[in-house]
């Protein structure tokens, strides 16, 4: 971790001026970002940091926008389920002057995230990013917000428009090639996903994100074993990023879950992922729910590993922020068989508007809809219906975000339900023969073929 941060005649001999008459203040901004980038909290963590950084100034305005912004990339919270943050950040913008034009457009962006338009901030993040490429805070929140969108190609360009443009010396430069690396394997580059992710490694071997977008490279190439030793090798290195480690455990329990080791990865829920999943992370929920469901999946009883997650889920059922969240909240509730609360929450996605500016409401009545509801029909042994559904929707998934590895869960789905079907083997047939040429020599795909055969009874 860095212990030496800008002050504000760093900042500005950086190109990056800030205003505010605080030295503090400026160090601590640049100590959040460098938190937020590195998925890694120091000492004082995020949260004290801001704290010292408001007390040192309270009107510093870029501060408090990234005050907003990290909650809001969070995806736990939106202007829509706070109202505050979006008063406070049009208050802003209608009470400063004297600021920068980088410092008064990361404001125009905040607001269009807490209005739930990621695609508007997006094009004002890439505004600053033509002026500003080492503006690491525009580059980090485009980065997500362009993965919650599914805008894979994007995710990559923002990175690779940049990168030619910092310095060895830049503070954080050596993140760039995780990011470059995850967004190669988005792309399905995989061969150079894994050079870019290792050189990462080579700069920094605590990078979580490089470690992270490697473990990317073994799971779509379908070589768990090597993805298994890459991690338990290096767990010393990536787990103090506790922002992320979460996410890296989740990766090495899918590689047992693809090569049928369900003891193993139940071993690293107990373990690792379940208490993780207690943050308030909604990447670290997501993955805890996500891999109770693969579980299930493979007939696996999970029944008293549900409750775990309730607390949770329950905060944020009416959120309707981010359709991969909500999906994630469907699994837990049928997991948990909590059919009232599913009948709630499924109103509650069921009453979104069709608002094409809100990009979560755009998706939602898209195909999300659907999505929850294919789920549901799963769970009471409507095969065909949710077969149906999901190859209806199945090209539009895409656009609700998180990773090519992360939405595999309902790619699975779907081929489970079409084996379980009884009008639609023939497309699990289809299906399990697509997914071998994606992922030749793949465990799981023989498993599959070999459950087809069979016919196996629900297990759900």
């Amino acid at each position: 971790m860095r212990t030496e941060f800008r002050d504000v005649s760093g900042w500005r001999a950086d190109g990056l001026p800030v205003t505010t008459f605080s030295d503090e203040a400026a160090k601590m901004l640049d100590s959040c970002i460098t938190q937020l980038t590195t998925w890694k909290e120091d000492d004082l963590g995020i949260e004290k940091t801001l704290e010292k950084m408001s007390s040192a100034d309270p009107h510093f305005t870029l501060g408090r926008v990234f005050t907003h912004q990290i909650q809001l990339i969070g995806t736990g919270t939106s202007g829509r389920k706070n109202p505050q943050i979006l008063s406070e950040l049009k208050e802003l913008r209608k009470s400063v002057a004297f600021i920068t034009d980088r410092e008064s457009s990361h404001l125009d962006a905040a607001i269009w995230l807490a209005e739930g338009q990621m695609s508007a901030a997006c094009l004002v993040l890439e505004d600053i990013l033509k002026k500003y490429p080492t503006d690491m805070l525009a580059i980090k929140v485009a980065h997500d917000c362009y993965f919650y969108l599914g805008n894979q190609s994007e995710m990559l360009a923002s990175i690779e428009r940049v990168l030619p443009r910092w310095s060895s010396h830049s503070p954080l430069q050596n993140y760039l090639y995780g990011m470059q690396a995850f967004g190669l394997c988005e792309t399905g580059q995989y061969e150079e996903a894994g050079k870019i992710a290792l050189k990462g490694l080579e700069l920094d071997r605590t990078d979580a994100w490089s470690t992270h977008a490697n473990s990317h490279v073994y799971e779509m190439t379908s070589r768990p074993d090597e993805g298994i030793a890459f991690l338990s090798r290096t767990v010393n290195d990536w787990q103090p990023a506790g922002l992320l480690s979460c996410h890296n455990f989740w990766h090495w329990a899918v590689f047992h879950i693809e090569k049928g080791e369900s003891e193993a990865a139940l071993d690293l829920f107990d373990s690792e992922i379940g208490e993780r999943s207690k943050s308030g992370a909604m990447l670290d929920y997501v993955d805890a729910a996500s891999l109770l469901y693969r579980l299930e999946l493979e007939g696996v009883n999970v029944d008293d590993k549900w409750k775990i997650l309730f607390e949770e889920t329950e905060k944020h059922l009416e959120d309707q922020i981010l359709l991969f969240n909500d999906a994630h909240f469907a699994m837990t509730l049928l997991g948990l068989k909590d059919h009232d609360r599913f009948r709630k929450f499924q109103d509650s996605v069921n009453s979104v508007e069709d608002v094409a500016e809100i990009d979560n409401f755009r998706i939602t009545n898209l195909f999300g809809k659907k999505l929850i509801q294919a789920m549901k029909d799963y769970s009471t042994g409507n095969f065909d219906e949710c077969t149906t559904s999901l190859l209806e929707i199945k090209p539009d998934l895409v656009q609700m975000g998180g990773s090519d590895a992360q939405r595999d869960v309902f790619d699975l789905l779907l081929i489970n339900a079409a084996i379980k079907s009884e009008n639609q083997r023939d497309q699990a047939k289809k299906l399990l023969d697509l997914r071998s040429c994606a992922r030749r020599q793949s465990p799981m795909v023989d498993r599959l073929k070999a459950r087809l055969q069979r016919r196996e009874p629900s297990l759900l």
